[in-house]
Order: structure tokens, then sequence, then C-alpha cells
């Protein structure tokens, strides 16, 4: 049967859409649409080498073609039906081909329907289109379809006019969308083209019959006409491989004319010298076969200028001669796009495995995309057990769900997210980490999220223990200093907000520990600083914090409603547990404590203030008694503020040269003859006068400024000696004082010695005078000392003897040669003291029987003379005789 199509169908023009195919087809607009398009561009060319050997001849059976068109239309959209309908210009169907060939090829669309086709396709370059079942329900009808979607409809148009339809749809799977839209425009154009050949072909056989002979257009020349508008480099060749024809998209490939090439060159001439043997493989291999099927290769071409271009190959025999077409795309960039793809890719998946961070990659569900090593080495979950899963699921503690849940809606928002988490390993540990949540986009949308995870564990646990040893004693465990401060700021800060918020801050020193440290060792010490650390915070309880500052002091903040109360509660029970005996390493001791309080006042901004001031008033308790507890007055403030600036006056007098030496005879009690001098140094402090030796020499002695005091004293004495002594009082001496510190000196040995042959004095005439407590401290290197000092000479008195605690046997053990009573004991002599009387007279018959020479000190009247001298002491000093005045005022 034959086609039925009309014989006054138009000639198709050069503007064809079947001569702008490629265009149509081969534009993509993204790298994934250029390798779709590169697979279609090659089922295009396999559809026209199909239809083509369809010659235009007299009777050409079109409805043979038009029979088999549909099935290679549908297997080219992976379509599951498609049709070929032809249309009269009412919209009546004259005839149908459908693919798989089940359906209702009779009757013709509805007038509407009909109405609506023209319609839709009679806008100048209107092409296919999506359209509803419900509008064409005749066209599935006609494929026998029962589409899931849209079908696809392309016009066959020549000139403006609609002249049929070519439909397809799917049974499943996605809408076939504008990829097969323009597929299906060029297809619709093939039929088109094919068929004005059929009607070619008829009206020059009528022609010929009619005595008009015209020959019938080459095969050649029809594909001339093709390629030189698709767009597309291509070209034909013989079977020598020489180029017969080339396009103008050649011309502008290669960078050359076609008079230069046509006739001139051979396709191998523009290939590659490593791809020239594959290229004439294949073109031997299609000619061999005879076989009119498209080949496709890639392979490179080299341009006139010596530019290299990967190009898409697509060759074909055309059909009865030993032409072939070929056509190519320049796939370059797409080369470079795919390079650069791959290796990025490449980049990614080393820096994903390789980084030593465990890093998860999860899709907007928060399901697990992919894990790297780090991250099974972590936590311990291999890739399979954790693809698709939910990654808080995974590794997410259940009672941190709702923390984790926020991580993710916040990443998920679009914020980069750090943050420091706890997190559960495949085994049921718990580990710290640090986690780093970054979105990932895709052009402008985001389409996953890398979780960064770090095991801080350790660093936690370290930074833990430095946190707590920046804040703890290390000997008790209790708080130290700094914590005890920043306690006592926010107790500031509390009470200054808070109503009825009452606190108070205690310094406690412990009496005699030094003795404790000296006697029994200092890890006897540390082991009984423990004990006393677990009894404060056992008696304090909740009601604050306690902290050892340092030795044997300790600081403690109560927090207590009823504050002073509970401080007088607690200070009596710490003062009775230490007086209660208790055990240290075997040993029973008990002890005491001097108290300082500060109560919280308003007047305080720092917490460094409320630790001074109890200070303060702890030193005041430790002079007023042991056992003492001070709360601390402004008058405590005032005194320690006077005693910084002596401090500080003191330490420039010594070379501003204002201390000065003054002199106090000893002499013979009967007959009043001087016998020596005992030098006492004094401080003429600039602008205030003579400073109590009471005030500055204990100052003296704790900050150690006594040690160079003393030797200059010494040094001083030596040189007034010459001058205090008469040419004819050869017998008299001169004691100077000797500190603690300065007696442990290392270097008084070799001190002294230089004093004496500096100035002359005669060792035999200095007495240095130590106190009992000094014979007591270290009794062995004591004797030691003395014995050197001896060997140069010098005598050694005991000063203030009879207020230690020294015992005969000790005594008779240190090389001494005078016993000095104290003041303490001559002073009651003057009531005739039963008891005075004879404490004095122990120590002049204890001297007498060692054959020291005994020197009473505080002689103030006749009646101290006359009862030393019946109590057998021959020499002494004091106000009765002169009181101690400078060099110049002394008479000499």
């Amino acid at each position: 049967m034959a086609c039925g199509w009309p014989l006054d169908w138009p000639k198709l023009s050069a503007s064809s859409p079947i001569l702008i195919m490629a265009r149509n087809s081969a534009k993509p607009n993204n790298q994934q649409a250029m390798e779709a398009s590169g697979r279609n561009h090659c089922e295009v060319w396999s559809i026209l080498d199909e239809i083509l050997p369809v010659q235009p001849r007299k009777g050409v059976e079109c409805a043979l073609f038009l029979e088999s068109m549909p099935a290679r239309m549908a297997a080219a959209l992976h379509a599951d039906w498609s049709a070929v309908c032809l249309l009269d210009e009412a919209g009546t169907l004259k005839a149908a081909y459908p693919y798989p060939g089940k359906g209702d090829r009779s009757g013709s669309l509805t007038e509407s329907a009909a109405k609506s086709v023209l319609t839709q396709f009679s806008t100048p370059g209107c092409r296919s289109v999506s359209v509803d079942d419900r509008q064409y329900g005749m066209l599935a009808k006609l494929m026998g379809a029962e589409p899931s979607g849209p079908l696809l409809c392309a016009p066959l148009i020549c000139q403006g006019q609609v002249h049929g339809l070519f439909c397809a749809a799917r049974r499943n799977g996605p809408d076939l969308g504008d990829e097969q839209r323009r597929l299906a425009d060029v297809m619709a154009d093939m039929v088109c083209f094919i068929l004005q050949q059929g009607v070619e072909a008829s009206v020059a056989v009528d022609d010929s019959q009619a005595g008009n002979e015209s020959p019938a257009p080459s095969i050649e020349g029809s594909f001339r006409a093709i390629i030189e508008n698709t767009g597309t480099a291509a070209m034909i060749v013989a079977a020598d491989m020489t180029i017969v024809h080339i396009n103008t998209e050649f011309e502008k490939l290669v960078h050359l004319p076609r008079e230069s090439v046509q006739g001139r060159m051979s396709w191998m001439d523009f290939c590659h010298p490593d791809d020239l043997e594959r290229t004439m493989s294949y073109h031997r291999t299609r000619l061999a076969q005879k076989s009119s099927a498209p080949s496709a290769y890639e392979t490179r071409l080299v341009d006139s200028a010596g530019e290299v271009r990967h190009v898409m190959v697509t060759a074909s025999l055309i059909p009865g001669t030993s032409l072939s077409i070929v056509s190519m795309r320049d796939v370059s960039e797409l080369k470079d796009a795919l390079f650069q793809r791959d290796l990025q890719k490449a980049y990614f998946e080393q820096l994903f495995e390789r980084v030593p961070l465990a890093t998860v990659l999860v899709d907007p569900q928060d399901r697990v995309m992919a894990v790297n090593n780090a991250f099974e080495r972590l936590f311990g979950f291999g890739r399979e057990e954790s693809q698709g899963r939910s990654i808080n699921s995974l590794i997410v503690p259940p009672e941190l769900t709702d923390e984790a849940t926020g991580i993710s809606r916040q990443t998920q928002d679009g914020q980069l997210v750090f943050a420091e988490s706890k997190r559960r390993t495949a085994d049921g540990r718990t580990l710290d980490v640090s986690i780093i949540g970054t979105p990932v986009y895709v052009g402008q949308r985001q389409e996953a999220v890398f979780g960064i995870y770090q095991d801080v564990t350790e660093q936690n646990r370290t930074r833990q223990q430095l946190v707590y040893q920046a804040n703890h004693d290390h000997l008790t465990g209790l708080s130290n200093r700094r914590r005890l401060l920043t306690r006592v700021g926010d107790a500031i800060r509390r009470g200054k907000h808070v109503d009825r918020y009452d606190f108070a801050v205690l310094f406690l020193d412990l009496n005699r520990f030094k003795v404790v440290n000296d006697s029994l060792g200092h890890l006897f010490g540390d082991a009984m600083l423990i004990i006393i650390a677990r009894m404060l915070q056992d008696s304090l309880g909740d009601n604050g914090v306690v902290a050892r500052l340092g030795g044997d002091d300790f600081g403690v903040l109560v927090e207590h409603p009823q504050v002073e109360d509970f401080v007088r509660s607690f200070v009596r029970r710490v003062q009775e547990r230490l007086r209660t005996p208790f055990q240290v390493m075997g040993r029973q001791v008990t002890t005491s404590a001097s108290v300082g309080v500060v109560f919280g006042r308003a007047e305080y901004a720092r917490a460094e203030d409320y630790l001074r001031d109890a200070s303060l008033a702890m030193q005041r308790a430790k002079v007023e008694a042991n056992e003492n507890c001070q709360v601390f007055d402004g008058r405590m403030h005032d005194h320690a503020m006077r005693r910084m600036l002596l401090e500080s006056s003191l330490r420039t007098a010594l070379d501003n040269q204002e201390f000065v030496m003054h002199y106090q005879p000893i002499v013979e009690l009967v007959s009043g003859e001087k016998r020596g001098y005992e030098a006492l140094i004094r401080w003429n402090r600039k602008g205030e006068g003579i400073v109590p030796p009471d005030e500055f020499i204990p100052l003296a002695e704790e900050t150690g400024l006594i040690v160079p005091m003393g030797y200059w004293a010494l040094e001083r004495a030596c040189l007034d000696f010459g001058r205090l002594c008469a040419p004819n009082s050869h017998e008299l001496s001169l004691s100077v004082n000797i500190s603690g510190k300065q007696f442990r000196d290392p270097e008084i040995y070799s001190r002294v010695k230089s004093i004496l042959r500096q100035t002359g004095m005669p060792a035999e005439r200095l007495r240095l005078e130590i106190t009992e407590s000094m014979l007591m401290q270290d009794p062995e290197n004591v004797s030691r000392i003395l014995s050197r000092l001896k060997n140069l000479g010098i005598k050694i008195s005991v000063d203030d003897f009879g207020t230690g605690y020294s015992s005969l046997s000790y005594l008779s053990r240190f090389p001494i040669d005078v016993l000095k009573i104290d003041k303490a004991f001559v002073a009651p002599l003057e009531q005739s003291s039963p008891t005075a009387v004879r404490l004095v007279q122990t120590i002049i018959t204890l001297g007498n029987s060692l054959g020291l020479e005994v020197v009473a000190e505080g002689v103030e009247s006749s009646k101290h003379v006359s009862r030393l001298t019946s109590l057998g002491c021959s020499l002494g000093q004091g106000y009765l005789f002169a009181r101690p005045a400078s060099l110049a005022d002394s008479g000499c």
C-alpha cells in the first residue's frame, strides 16, 4: 500500500529541521549533558544509517519504512510505546504506525483534539512538547499505551504546516525530558526528509514517463547537503581515506579552507601520529565488513597550527557507495573537565582516606554515606556496618541525642559548627571528642555534611589534671591560695547582689610547727599537715572551702547564714581537736593554732585584702597568746602599714649611714670600776630620731637585714674600741651581740677574722654574745662554730641566760666563757623575792662551778647591788651605772 502522502508536499528547504538536527541535539550545557549528548549523537546517526537505504524510486513503498520507524524511535528514546500518525488539514487520522503494533488505527481524533493539535503546533518554530493524555486520549489509544506520565509529541512540520505527529511514552521511570524532546525533533525531521525523498522520486518517474527525463539526485549530494548544516564538523572520505568533502565546521576545526583539503588531503593527515594505526584499523575493518552500521571512537586530531584536539568520531558507510561519512565532536573541553573531575576525585579520596582525623560524610537525612580509615580506627565501626545508618544512632550516647540533633540541625542549615562533646565507640567506650561540622555544596545546593572528629580524651584528662594542680595543694589535696582567692572573689560579688548572704575569711597558723619540723624532720611534718588538713575539712563540712596557703598556714572561707556563730564554733572545734593527742607516724602529738578572722564587709573590693587582713589578725593573735583568735579591726591595718614603711626605710638605712653604736659599761659591783663595754646598735631614722630596738631588731631578723647590720656593728665597735679604752685600761673588754641568722651565716668565721685584722682589735678583748636559745637549735654545729671562733682568741658570752631550756649537761659541752643573768631575774631582787633569789643563786653557782664569769644585767638600784654581791656575783651593768650612750656621750 502506498503511503498516501499528498504529492503536493512542499520540498524541504535548506533551513529544514532535519538539516539543523545536530544543532538541536548537540549543545549540552553541563558535563553530564555532554556525555549523554555524545551517546545520542551516535544513536541519531545509527537511525539515519537504517532509514537512508530507502531509495527515491518510482513505486517506493513508504508504508514499509513507516512500519519500521516507530520501533527504532522507541529504542533511541528508551520509550515503551511510540507511533507515527499522519493527519490531513482537518486533523483526520489518515494513517497510524504504532509500536509495538497493538494500537487502534481506525477513526480520527475528536474535533476538539484535532483543533488543539493544529493550534498547538501552528506557532512558527514550535517543536516537541509533553502533553497530558486527558487532552490527547486518542494518541494513547492509537499506541495501545498505558503511560505513567505525559506523552511526548513531535510534529511533522513542513513550511509551518502540521502534517502529522510522532508520539512516545514510557510505562515507568522518569518522564521523557528535554534531551528526549531534542532527539524526537531530529527523528521527526528524518521522517519528513525520507518521505520527501519518496515524493520527489515519484514525481521524477512520472516526469520521465511524460518524456521529461531528469536524473535522480545522488546519495552523495544528499549527504553533502546534510553535513553542511549539521553544526558538527563532518566530512565525506573515500576508501583510501582521501577527503572528498568537508563542511564549514570542519574548516573551523582544522583552521584550513575546504579548497586546501578536499581532494588534496587524507583523513590520516589530521590524525595524531600515535593514533594513526588504530584509526586506519577502524577504517579497514569497516570497509571489509561492508557494514553501514556506524562506529564511534575517540581519537586525537592535529590542526594546521599543530594544536592537538580530542574528538569523538562517528563513521558510517554511505549505502551503495565506497564513501564514508565521518562526523566528529570536539571533546577537548569535556576531556579536560573529566580529567579535572577525576583529579579532584583522586585528591578528595586520598585526602579523605589519609587525613588523620576521623571523618564521616552524611546526607541531608544524617545517614552515613562514607567514612575514612581514621573513623574506623577511632570508633571501631566498619564501612559496611556504617553505610546508610544514622550517624546519631551510630556513635551518639542516648543521653546526648538532643545535643547531637541540634548540631545536625545547624550543619544542615548551612552553618559551620565547632563543638566538643562525647561520642560512643563500637565496644561501648565513651570518648571526649572535638567536632567540626561543615556543609558540602554542589553548586548552590547543599548535598551533604562533613563531620570531623578528634579524640581529645587524653587532652581533657591532662587539662583537668593541670587545672586541678593549678588550684590545689599537692601535699594535702586542699585548695591552694589561687582557688581560695577565686572563691572569696565569688563571695564578694554574691554578697553585693544576694540578700542575707554572709561570709568570713580566716587565716590559721599552727603554733611551734617549726620545732616539729626541726626536731622530727620534714617527712613527719608533712604527715602531720595532711592529718590537720583533714581535721579542718571535716570541721568545716560543706560551709565553705579550706586552703593550704603554704608551710603551716591555712586559709578558710566560711559561708553560712549565721556566720559569726558558726565561726566561733568552728574555731572552738579546731582548737579542741588540735589539743587532743593524735597519732602521726606512730607518735602522739598535740598542737594549737593562732587564728585571724575578717567578716564580710562592703568596703572590701578585693579577695587579696580579706586574706591580708586575716593574716594581720592572726599575727596579733599569735602575739597575744597561743590558741588565740582575733577578729580584724582597723588598728591592725594601721600597725601593719607602719611596719611596712619601717621595713622600707630599714632597707636603705645602712646605705644612708643611719645606724649608730651606743655603749653601756660593765662594772665591778663593789668598786664601780669599769671592766668593759657592751656595744648596742641604734637606728637614728632620718626625720624621726632614734627608733626603739624592740621595733626594728625583730623586723631586721625577719627580713634577713640583721646579717649585714651585725657585721657593720661589729666592725664599727672594733674601730671605736681604741677610743673607748684609756691607755691604762688595757683590761677592758668589748661585748658585741651576734644574731641567730648571723651566727648561721657560713662566712661568719672568715668575716670576724677579717674584721679583727682590718681594725687591729685584740681578739682576746672581744666577746661575742649569743642567746641561750641559739645553743639548742643545732648543738653539734653550734659547738663546731664556737670552737673555730675561740681559736681566734675570742671569748663567748651567753646572753639572757635562764630564759631558754639548756641544761647543765648541754652547757658544759660548749666552749663558753661568760654567763649573763637576764634582767627579768634581777628585777625581782628589789622586793627580795625568795623565788628570784633562788634562781639567781642557782645561776651564779652554776657559773662558778663551770669556771665562768657571771654578769648581772638590769642593775638599777643599790639594793640590786647588795643582793647580787651577797649571792657571789661581782660584775653587772645597768642604768644604776650608766645608760647606753653614743661614743661622744660616753665620756671617752
